[in-house]
Parts: structure tokens; C-alpha cells; sequence
């Protein structure tokens, strides 16, 4: 198997390196202001610890449950995604600077984490499948089979329809340093949506008279949002089988998509129901989250 005992130690005594050391400079480290939420929580730089921490163990616990149920090596499966998880957390972090090209290639780090998630719970090798998108394009590098796969997805492919719908502008400077679509309108004033994110696609607006590091933090903002959706990603595993055909024949995932339309549906509801600041709500997790990761933006 690609993982024995020695090295499981070992990458467990790492990750805990990784973690201890990764807890302590966040907990001194608040490169930009705290983000303020309605109902007056306050959300401080040191809450990335906290998220980091939740993805790591979510990741263990779901492969270790399902390889219980299927009747692998649990404690080798779960140490497999809590490793993966330290992998996501470091490129998560490195997501949020402003410096060119970083953010595509921590883009790249994370996806690499979901890609070993996905393998332990498919009960492959840790690097047997790896997985890279670009908006709706999804490929997929087969090690053991030498061969390269390419599959669709919705809703990236949705997010570019709805901003061409709008006129909006791709930026192709922003795009290549991020490695994924970023569209722009013309300079304006600041408005009430700056920015959003439909799957992989980001919508970014320009704007005059606002200082550099807001609109930073908002890019900063979107791009959670599409690290938010490569990180579901190994939610394909729960597809029903009954939709199978959809990968197998028509090569089209579904699993992504369907999480996050799930895990938007409170921001969504409260925006049918014409309620205020709805992306500033605790119950909102997405967006908690992503104005969590906004505070190392720099």
C-alpha cells in the first residue's frame, strides 16, 4: 500500500509539528482587522486556527467512518485524511496573499488534499487519482492506468454563463494568478455586492477610491469560496448510485455541486425572504468561514 506504520508515525508526529507551530503564529499573528458580523460577533485572525483545525479533523473522521463501514484499516485511513486536511490548511492559508501566482499554486496544494480525501474514501492508493480544475473543467490524472480523464461540472459552468449575462469582463491578469475565472466590471463606486462566487467562479468588481487592502480582502473572500468548493469535492463518493451513470457515461460530476447548493441554502433562503446582511449571519457557514480566511488577507 502507498502508506505503511513507519510512515504513518511519522506523518503523524508532522502533522502535529505543523499544527502546534501553525496554532502559535496565528495566535500572534492579525495582519488585517477583524471581520464584523451581524448581531455584533466579531470574528479576530486567530479563528483560521479553529478552521483549519475543524477541516483536519472533519476529514479524519469521515474517512475513518467510512472505512469502518467498509472494513479497512481505520486508524490508516484517517491519519491518510488528517494528513490531507494539513495539506488543504497550509495551501488555505497561503490562498490569502496578495502575491502573484501564490494564490493558484495554494490552489493547487488544496485541490492535491482533496484529491488523497477522495482516493482514502474510494479506497484507492493516497495519490492514485489526482484532481485539477479550471472553471467547469475538471481533470483527472490516473497514475496506476497512465491515463488522463476530463470531466464537466455545473455549476462553475453556470457562474460563467451568469456573469457573460451581465457583462461582465474576464480578467485575465487575475485569472492566471489564481488559476481559476475570475470576471471584473468596469471601475465603479463600492457597492452592496463587491464580489460573489458560483462554483469556481468569481466575480470581483473594480472600484476607485477604495483602499487597496479592502478590495483585497474581498478577492480574498471569493477565493475561500472556491477553495470551499475543492474541498467538497470528495462529496462525489456520496453521489447515489443511481446517478452514477452521469460520471461514468456522460463524464459530468455532480457531487461538488449539489454539497455547496446544500450548504448555501440558508444564505439563499434569506435572500428570497429579502432579509438584511444576509451573508453576514452565524447560521451562514460558507460565509462565516470565508470572512474568517478574509482576516489574512494582506
Amino acid at each position: 500500500m502507498f502508506w505503511d506504520m513507519g510512515l504513518i508515525n511519522a506523518i503523524q508526529k508532522c502533522s502535529a509539528q505543523w499544527g502546534l507551530a501553525a496554532a502559535l503564529a496565528l495566535s500572534t499573528y492579525s495582519p488585517a482587522e477583524a471581520q464584523q458580523l451581524a448581531g455584533g460577533v466579531t470574528i479576530k485572525p486567530e479563528a483560521r486556527a479553529v478552521v483549519y483545525g475543524i477541516n483536519t479533523i472533519g476529514n479524519g473522521v469521515a474517512c475513518a467512518l467510512v472505512a469502518a463501514a467498509e472494513k479497512r484499516t481505520v486508524l490508516r485511513d484517517m491519519v491518510q485524511c488528517v494528513f490531507a486536511g494539513a495539506i488543504q490548511s497550509a495551501g488555505m492559508e497561503a490562498g490569502r496573499y496578495d502575491v502573484p501566482v501564490m494564490p493558484g499554486i495554494a490552489l493547487r496544494i488544496v485541490e492535491t488534499g482533496a484529491s488523497i480525501v477522495e482516493n482514502t474514501l474510494a479506497g484507492r492508493e493516497g495519490l492514485e487519482h489526482l484532481y485539477y480544475g479550471l472553471g467547469p473543467v475538471l481533470v483527472q490524472i490516473d497514475f496506476r492506468q497512465g491515463e488522463l480523464k476530463v470531466y464537466g461540472r455545473l455549476l462553475p459552468a453556470g457562474g460563467i454563463i451568469t456573469n457573460l449575462s451581465l457583462k461582465h469582463t474576464l480578467d485575465v491578469e487575475e485569472s492566471l494568478s489564481y488559476q481559476t475565472v475570475i470576471f471584473s466590471s468596469k471601475p465603479t463606486l463600492w457597492s452592496d455586492t463587491p464580489g460573489f462566487t458560483i462554483g469556481n467562479v468569481i466575480y470581483h468588481e473594480k472600484t476607485v477610491g477604495v483602499p487597496q487592502k479592502i478590495v483585497q480582502a474581498e478577492l480574498a473572500h471569493e477565493f475561500a469560496h472556491v477553495l470551499q468548493y475543492v474541498r467538497v469535492q470528495p462529496t462525489q463518493r456520496a453521489v447515489p448510485a443511481s446517478l452514477g451513470f452521469l460520471e461514468q457515461k456522460l463524464h459530468l460530476r455532480v457531487g461538488e455541486d449539489l454539497t455547496m447548493v446544500l450548504l448555501e441554502l440558508p444564505g439563499n433562503i434569506c435572500q428570497f425572504t429579502a432579509s438584511r446582511d444576509c451573508a453576514r449571519h452565524w447560521y451562514d457557514l460558507t460565509e462565516v468561514e470565508a470572512y474568517t480566511m478574509q482576516t489574512a488577507a494582506r
